[in-house]
């Protein structure tokens, strides 16, 4: 063999060696065409190289990424004890190891649920509870009448930091003092993201949002008397991942970082952060029209989680929305099995160090984050930035809706490839947030508008006739959009407006599409016929306001 260095044979490839070979790919056009700018206005490239790159993370904060996360699963409110024990059975024979109360559970029945549930083996959490006191009682009679071991009492009463709530919280830790002393993993207060992304918010706004609710609490915590590390003890985090797997990825390791750094100027220190740090697939994101697609998101989205070194996981239903069964429940539990035992994800701390495009990414969120956060510390803090946040999400989700309804962003299963058979599109539940009832997915889910309109069509089974000069198809081209809302639709090419005016007085459409220079007045069609006339260009912007107005004239056009 040879001894030869292989430098000698081939040549190292430069980053214009990559550009020339992507662009004969490409047929000549450029690599920057398949550039974008993300929802945050950062500019997401097609390559990047090494002469750029930096280690979002530092070597020491990814080797504290988690080995193996917690499996933490939501149970559906019960009203008695027996339903919500078999329930919690259910979850446990199946792998969960944190148990999660939510908002609408009663807290008075949870300790008397608790037959053939070992209190020392599992976590047992609330979230976000109408009464803290209680929920914070309940968890302590659990261990009380289990003679669980303080060191093995695992639990959390979840208790939402707010702008209104983070002062009286801090005074319920200090008076509890006693009592949290003796169990030294109880945790009491949650710092949600997730709330944030339920409400609209990028990924950067979250990440702000968590980084100015964190230094509120600390500041509100000092001047309760409370210290650091007293505060952090009982403290954890939630955030939203959503359907991009490599946005995800940076999202996480971003918060990480921030979180970081975050303490090390307010001077203190939390060694065991990602075991608070807890990853929830996003109920924004999802869709009840076609909840099985939600199996694709919510896979996308642990993925992304497990590749972050995220201490806590929580995968959704599919069926979330609507109420999660046993069946779609133990999909969810089964997909952490998957990533963690049959992938063997957990087998590397952070995969992501070193991906040029990654780090690039984890460090642009984290720079855009950074700079929200001190937007919102410029306004006197997340106390007085209300109106300043309320916009940046009202923003947010109106973007978002535009690129959706002007056909530039997707929902699978929605706005493409819809499901034909929505006769059994279940309703969504709300749920009791603060005396106010909050729909699951939350008010800026983006589907929603789609999945309002599609049910209010599907009950009318109109019918649509696109209609085309010979030589044009651009009324056929709208047919994507009149199939999404249910018409029954046919597409016909006709010589002149005289042969388009006699087919629609013997198809006899509820709406009529016409195609490119084909003139056809509404004064032209019988009488008894009256049919919605629209031009195909009407579908060139927004489909949702579109669709919307035709929803309208065509339920005038029934009552009179």
């Amino acid at each position: 063999m040879s001894n030869k260095n292989p430098n000698e044979f081939f040549s190292t490839p430069t980053y214009s060696n990559w550009v020339e070979l992507a662009e004969t790919t490409l047929k000549g056009k450029s690599v920057d065409d398949l550039s974008r700018i993300n929802e945050d206005g950062i500019n997401i490239n097609a390559l990047y190289s090494s002469s750029k790159h930096s280690l979002a993370l530092s070597n020491d904060l990814s080797s504290k990424a988690a080995g193996r996360w917690v499996i933490a699963q939501y149970l559906e409110p019960c009203e008695t004890p027996k339903s919500l024990n078999a329930a919690i059975l259910d979850e446990l024979k199946g792998g969960a190891e944190q148990v999660i109360f939510p908002r609408s559970q009663t807290p008075k029945i949870v300790s008397e649920s608790m037959n053939d549930v070992m209190a020392d083996a599992i976590k047992i959490s609330f979230e976000y509870p109408q009464n803290v006191s209680e929920a914070f009682d309940q968890i302590i009679k659990i261990w009380d009448e289990q003679n669980t071991s303080p060191e093995l009492a695992r639990g959390s009463v979840g208790a939402d930091v707010t702008p209104e709530t983070s002062v009286s919280l801090c005074k319920f830790i200090a008076e509890h003092k006693d009592i949290l002393h003796i169990y030294p993993h109880l945790r009491v207060v949650k710092i949600s993201g997730s709330n944030a992304n339920r409400s609209g918010a990028t990924d950067a706004q979250e990440i702000a949002v968590i980084l100015s609710s964190f230094v509120m609490l600390l500041r509100d915590a000092k001047d309760t008397g409370l210290s650091f590390a007293e505060i952090l003890n009982r403290l954890e985090f939630d955030f939203a991942i959503e359907a991009d797997l490599y946005a995800g990825i940076a999202k996480a390791r971003a918060l990480r970082s921030l979180l970081d750094r975050v303490m090390n100027v307010m001077g203190c220190s939390c060694q065991d952060l990602v075991s608070r740090l807890h990853g929830i697939t996003s109920d924004r994101m999802l869709s009840v029209i076609d909840s099985e697609t939600n199996m694709l998101r919510s896979g996308t989205a642990m993925l992304s989680m497990a590749l972050s070194g995220i201490g806590v996981i929580t995968n959704r239903p599919h069926d979330w929305l609507s109420g999660s069964s046993t069946l779609s429940r133990r999909i969810a539990r089964n997909a952490h099995h998957l990533l963690a035992d049959e992938a063997q994800l957990t087998q590397v701390a952070d995969p992501a160090q070193g991906s040029y495009f990654i780090d690039t990414l984890t460090t642009d969120i984290a720079d855009k984050s950074w700079k929200l956060f001190q937007d919102i510390e410029r306004v006197g803090g997340i106390k007085s930035a209300t109106d300043l946040i309320h916009a940046w999400f009202e923003d947010a989700h109106a973007n978002r809706a535009h690129q959706i309804e002007n056909g530039i962003d997707a929902l699978l299963g929605v706005s493409i490839h819809p499901v034909s058979n929505t006769d059994g599109m279940p309703k969504i539940i709300e749920e009791n947030m603060c005396a106010n009832l909050i729909m699951r997915g939350g008010s800026r889910r983006p589907a929603a508008a789609w999945e309002n309109l599609i049910r209010e069509f599907r009950k009318k089974k109109f019918k649509c006739l696109l209609l085309d000069l010979s030589t044009n198809n651009s009324a056929k081209s709208t047919k994507r959009w009149v199939d999404i809302f249910g018409f029954e639709s046919a597409s016909m090419n006709v010589d002149d407006a005289n042969a388009g005016v006699e087919l629609i007085n013997t198809a006899k459409p509820d709406l009529v599409v016409l195609g490119e220079g084909l003139v056809i007045s509404e004064n032209e069609i019988s009488n008894e016929i009256t049919p919605i006339v629209k031009r195909s260009t009407d579908f060139s912007n927004n489909i949702i306001d579109e669709m919307s107005l035709i929803l309208k004239l065509l339920e005038k056009r029934l009552m009179s």
